[in-house]
C-alpha cells in the first residue's frame, strides 16, 4: 500500500509514498498536477534521499537520474537531446560539480569533457573536446566559457576516467 496526499485539494493524490522494505521509501511526485508522476525520489532506511529520477518533459520516460551518498549528491546522469538514452554525466564532490562528461553528437562515445576549477563559478566551465574521434580530448580543442572573466585558460587536457564505448 501507499500513502497518498492530495497537495492541491482538487481530489486527487499529487504525492504517494511507497514503504520499500529494508530498502527505505520511495516517493512519487505530481508537480504540475496532471495525474502523470513527474519523479520518484527514494528514501533509504534513515529517511535520507539516495537516488531521485525526473522526467522533466512529460513523456513517460526518465531524462535525469540524480545519486546520493549519505544525502549528498554525487552523480547525475541526464538525457539532454530527446533521443531516449543518456548522454551527460555530472560529477559532484562535497555538493558542488567537479566534472561533467558528454555524449554530444551521440555516438555512444564520451566527446566532451568539461573541467570546473576550483577558482571559478561552475557557470565558468573548461570544455575540451575529441575532434579527431580518438576518444580523448585534442589539444587546441578547449573552450572556456568565461575567458573574459578569468583570462586564457591554460590549454590542459583533463584526467578524464571514462573514454571511449559508454
Amino acid at each position: 500500500g501507499a500513502a497518498e496526499e492530495d497537495i492541491n485539494g482538487d481530489g486527487r493524490p499529487d504525492r504517494r509514498t511507497h514503504e520499500m522494505g529494508a530498502r527505505g521509501r520511495c516517493r512519487t511526485l505530481d508537480f504540475n498536477f496532471d495525474g502523470v508522476i513527474d519523479a520518484w525520489v527514494y528514501l533509504d532506511g534513515a529517511g535520507q534521499v539516495r537516488r531521485r529520477e525526473n522526467d522533466f518533459d512529460r513523456d513517460g520516460s526518465v531524462d535525469e537520474i540524480s545519486l546520493y551518498t549519505a544525502g549528498v549528491l554525487v552523480e547525475q546522469q541526464r538525457a539532454t537531446t530527446r533521443a531516449g538514452k543518456l548522454d551527460t554525466w555530472h560529477y559532484f564532490t562535497a555538493g558542488r560539480v567537479a566534472r561533467t562528461e558528454r555524449d554530444s553528437n551521440g555516438d555512444d562515445y564520451v566527446d566532451q569533457w568539461w573541467e570546473y576549477p576550483e577558482q571559478r563559478s561552475p557557470e565558468c566551465p573548461l570544455i575540451h573536446s575529441d575532434v579527431n574521434g580518438d576518444g580523448q580530448p585534442d589539444p587546441g580543442a578547449t573552450v572556456d566559457l568565461c575567458r573574459d572573466r578569468y583570462g586564457a585558460a591554460a590549454e590542459q587536457t583533463p584526467d578524464a576516467t571514462r573514454t571511449g564505448a559508454l
